[in-house]
């Protein structure tokens, strides 16, 4: 089923009140405590992240959050789909899928040559949705390493 109406966009600073509550539920959905808000989204933006909202009417139903990325060494740009949200009551209604193509367009748009996303391991309805979308299985591939910064008081 496909929603009359439906239309993807980047999101506009004003568009961030409603798309909040979609990255507190998405956060909510795996388990953690949102933190995030208007003045910290805000500051995504700023920091190069790109927002798409999937708008039925004036209401944000989804969002997506792309990240840059690089292979420096070879030269290319892509983009990470960091965030993919859908509220409950829209999903089955390709609103992800919707999202997932105007993502590839803003990346073919910027000069990009890959998009990627990652998945929860368990979350195996997204799994199927990216491979349906055109995504290939990329495991990483090798040991990651991360260090907590905490700022000086």
């Amino acid at each position: 089923m496909t929603i009359e109406g439906l239309s993807v966009r980047g999101a506009e600073t004003a568009d961030l009140a409603q798309i909040l509550p979609l990255v507190h539920g998405l956060a909510r959905h795996h388990g953690d405590e949102p933190e995030a808000t208007l003045d910290s989204l805000a500051c995504d933006v700023r920091w190069g992240t790109i927002f798409l909202g999937a708008f039925v009417d004036a209401q944000i139903v989804g969002y997506a959050a792309l990240l840059p990325l690089a292979q420096i060494q070879f030269g290319k740009r892509g983009l990470d789909m960091h965030h993919m949200f859908v509220q409950p009551a829209f999903r089955g209604m390709r609103v992800g899928r919707a999202l997932i193509d105007a993502a590839r367009d803003v990346a073919l748009d910027a000069g990009c040559t890959y998009l990627m996303v990652g998945t929860h391991p368990d979350n195996v309805a997204a799994q199927a949705t990216y491979l349906a979308s055109g995504f290939a299985d990329a495991p990483v591939g090798g040991p990651r390493f991360g260090m907590r910064i905490e700022p000086v008081t």
